[in-house]
């Protein structure tokens, strides 16, 4: 097969294998080694940009690497290494899923192992890899701008439509809202 596709097309159809399949590649014999020294980079942005790991802008690894910041990226040098670290965390974020295709919902397993949607904002709102703690009501994490943003839960909340009095809700805080309780009306 690599003797027969041009080398665009083997890159495209190597973009969409799931990354430990990529990862596996090279020992299969030595002209797939070949393949994958000689194409490592390209073949990595390529999944990177396929599973979403990175926008389509995004062009260098440096790029890659000023958004994704933290412990899973911290010691990348290459394109492989950021897709088997982005693969590890979306592995444990999402049970396997692609985490950044839907909306940032905080989940609780219940004794009967079924899914209660806690929290739901729109994967615009909240930066990607954003810290996020939940406990007793209380939901903190990042915001896009870096700074720690905190909310309750309605049902919580005992006088209905007043906002906090020191720090009340900006727009996009609303807009985010009013997102959740179109797609979770309960």
């Amino acid at each position: 097969m690599l003797h027969v596709l041009p080398t665009e097309v083997m890159l495209d159809v190597l973009s969409h294998l799931p990354i430990p399949s990529l990862l596996s590649l090279p020992v299969l014999s030595h002209q797939w080694l070949d393949f994958f020294t000689t194409n490592q980079s390209k073949i990595f942005r390529n999944a990177a940009l396929y599973h979403e790991y990175i926008h389509p802008e995004t062009l260098l690894l440096e790029d890659a690497l000023s958004v994704n910041t933290g412990r899973p990226w911290a010691e990348s040098t290459s394109w492989m290494d950021f897709c088997h670290r982005s693969f590890q965390l979306y592995a444990k974020l999402g049970g396997g899923e692609r985490a950044c295709s839907r909306a940032c919902i905080v989940a609780s397993r219940s004794r009967s192992t079924k899914s209660t949607v806690l929290w739901c904002l729109p994967q615009s709102y909240v930066r990607p890899f954003a810290h996020c703690e939940h406990d007793n009501g209380y939901l903190v994490f990042d915001r896009m701008s870096e700074e720690k943003e905190v909310w309750r839960l309605a049902s919580d909340f005992s006088t209905e439509g007043k906002a906090a009095i020191h720090s009340p809700p900006d727009v996009e805080q609303m807009d985010a809202s009013a997102c959740a309780a179109t797609v979770y009306h309960q």
